[in-house]
């Protein structure tokens, strides 16, 4: 990176990927404390609670496959999307999201994939 001040780094060295997790509908609630995301961003609220902080999202199956949000607080994640942690404080959610939704192909997130 010649003499930049900014070192060099595999995203898996910052962030964290895991999968999401189901939530049965019956845990939906209209005024829950937390958000539930799909691919498509929130889709309904809960009281229950998967991610604790920020958390990127990243739809991983369907029309919205490769579709990036960021979370800015406690939320549960749905079993189709990925999830992204940031490992230390140097690595900010937001700038990781910004930089995801760079990178990938825009004809990528027109196509439906599975």
């Amino acid at each position: 990176m010649g003499n930049s001040s900014f070192a060099e780094v595999s995203l898996g060295d910052i962030v964290d990927f895991r999968n999401g997790k189901a939530i049965p509908p019956e845990k939906y609630t209209p005024d829950g404390e937390h958000p539930v995301y799909g691919s498509n961003g929130q889709i309904v609220c809960s009281d229950e609670v998967l991610c604790l902080n920020s958390t990127i999202v990243i739809g991983r199956v369907g029309a919205y496959c490769g579709c990036v949000h960021l979370v800015p607080r406690a939320s549960w994640v749905r079993d189709n999307e990925v999830l992204k942690y940031a490992l230390n404080r140097a690595a900010s959610p937001a700038v990781i999201a910004d930089f995801q939704r760079q990178i990938i192909p825009k004809e990528l997130l027109r196509k439906k994939t599975q």
